[in-house]
């Protein structure tokens, strides 16, 4: 009779493992599972982020910069033959090299145009 438990409990013992293995099983084929959907989410988001960036090109041939102020893509604005890169959040504007000189002096040639 003791043989006969001790079979029953070591049948138990043995489907209680069982048990958990599946379960543990299924707990790391779920988290393969979440690795491996991360690593493709970040794969896809690189792919789009390269599109983004070659689509970013501006009829102007230039790229897009990014605010220093609110960290998103500024748009270009062209006035004659200066280039002004406007925030659209902040609405800063942000000139290379000697572009204020240029708007400069076409303001003051506007004035006088006005007088």
């Amino acid at each position: 009779m003791a043989l006969v438990e001790g079979a029953s409990e070591a049948e138990e013992l043995q489907e209680d493992f069982e048990v958990k293995k599946m379960k543990l099983f299924k707990r790391k084929d779920k988290k393969e599972k979440e690795v491996k959907e991360k690593k493709d989410k970040k794969i896809v988001e690189e792919k789009v982020e390269a599109i983004t960036e070659k689509k970013e090109k501006t009829k102007f041939g230039e790229k897009l910069l990014t605010c220093p102020r609110c960290n998103i893509k500024m748009k270009k604005v062209k006035k004659k033959d200066v280039i002004i890169d406007i925030c659209k959040k902040c609405k800063g504007m942000w000139l290379d090299a000697g572009e204020v000189v240029k708007l400069s002096v076409m303001a003051q040639s506007k004035f006088k145009e006005d007088e």
